[in-house]
């Protein structure tokens, strides 16, 4: 498991490289405003491929930093 902000080719690359299987991340995996646009880009066909051959889950979960946050909170 592995956990950024944003998930971006590299850091999705980085995640599988190093054995992850799920993503937890704030942003979503791709930038959506146009979508018609941005599914014709050869980058969101990479990206996609690169997710789909790895198997890899991303959840966008934006929660989850709030937790890890107060978690450090309470550590301190």
């Amino acid at each position: 498991m592995a956990v950024t902000f944003m998930p971006t080719y590299h850091v999705v690359k980085k995640a599988i490289d190093i054995g992850a299987n799920l993503l937890i991340c704030h942003e979503g995996a791709f930038y959506s405003h146009h979508d018609s646009e941005i599914k014709s880009s050869a980058i969101f066909k990479e990206k996609e491929k690169l997710i789909k051959d790895s198997g890899i889950v991303i959840c966008r979960y934006m929660i989850i930093f709030t937790v890890i946050s107060l978690m450090a909170l309470c550590k301190e």
